[in-house]
């Protein structure tokens, strides 16, 4: 007995398969490695996971709840405003089943994340390059969705 199913049912299960071209994984290997690289270099240097927003909005809720100066919920917010601003610079270069003139701009969507981790990295010093991190993230995390058909997830939502 397989979850709970009859060894007949069980035999008429179809393990489900994925027909994800070998460039897009590649290609989500690289971002995916590259998503990591900025993370890590994001917390070392601005003390903060930059892609993460799934552990930032539970902070924000700590924060709100423990009050006792540990998670600037304010702060927080932004960090994610700032990964939904990505997300949403994407959507704007990228237009899925909408009729468009000329050409799926993920090229430069991919030079928006470049120029934004730049911009982080000019930054460092100051409070803002944190919420440029995010926004970077959430444009690649927007791009590799759409690109990939959400088979890849490069960033954590």
């Amino acid at each position: 007995e397989v979850l709970g199913l009859s060894e007949a049912q069980a035999d008429d299960l179809v393990a489900r398969k994925f027909s994800v071209p070998y460039v897009v994984r590649a290609g989500g290997a690289v971002l995916t490695t590259c998503a990591g690289i900025v993370n890590v270099v994001a917390f070392l240097h601005l003390s903060t996971f930059s892609s993460h927003t799934t552990g930032t909005l539970a902070k924000v809720g700590m924060g709100l709840q423990l009050e006792d100066g540990r998670f600037d919920s304010g702060s927080l917010i932004l960090m994610i405003a700032s990964f939904v601003a990505g997300s949403l610079m994407c959507g704007l270069f990228i237009g899925k089943n909408k009729v468009h003139f000329g050409l799926a701009l993920y090229d430069f969507g991919l030079l928006g994340v470049s120029f934004l981790t730049l911009l982080t990295f000019l930054t460092a010093e100051t409070a803002e390059a944190k919420y440029l991190s995010a926004m970077a993230c959430g444009l690649q995390n927007g791009l590799c969705t759409e690109w990939g058909g959400a088979s890849i997830r490069t960033t954590h939502v």
